[in-house]
């Protein structure tokens, strides 16, 4: 994800300038630059919880890498987040295909390596709660392959 994948109204800006405010280290090394996040599937299946015939509950870990973007396009990593998470999928079965969206419940951070030092990782749950729910989430929930069928 690249600053252009942010809605404009978010107060969440891919930039060192935002998160240098809550990682002052990072504005220091690495001032007025661009920022990239990449994340990982997790190569483990999902934990899955079935609610209801219409509606499943997946945990699984995905782990996010960040980086900082120099002038000239390259990058140097910043640090890697593990992102807990909790999605429902919601299912409709119709005309023999399933459709299907899904709705995050809940993302609790974790640190798993620091390029810039230690920092309050809590910081990053709002900012990565809002893409997960404003980026990420939407992107899926718009996918052509969410529709399974068979004859």
């Amino acid at each position: 994800m690249n600053s252009s994948m942010v809605p404009k109204d978010s107060e969440y800006i891919l930039s060192t300038d935002y998160y240098g405010i809550l990682i002052p280290q990072l504005y220091k090394d690495f001032p007025s630059m661009a920022m990239k996040i990449v994340v990982d599937f997790p190569s483990s299946e999902p934990t899955i919880f079935v609610d209801s015939r219409t509606k499943l509950s997946l945990m699984s870990s995905l782990s996010t890498h960040v980086f900082a973007i120099f002038s000239n396009s390259s990058e140097t990593p910043l640090f890697t987040l593990k992102l807990k998470t909790t999605v429902t999928l919601y299912i409709k079965v119709k005309s023999g295909s399933f459709f299907g969206h899904m709705t995050l419940e809940s993302l609790n951070v974790e640190l798993k390596q620091s390029y810039i030092g230690n920092f309050q990782v809590s910081l990053m749950e709002n900012p990565f709660t809002y893409y997960m729910s404003k980026v990420w989430l939407p992107i899926i929930n718009g996918k052509k392959h969410w529709r399974i069928g068979w004859s």
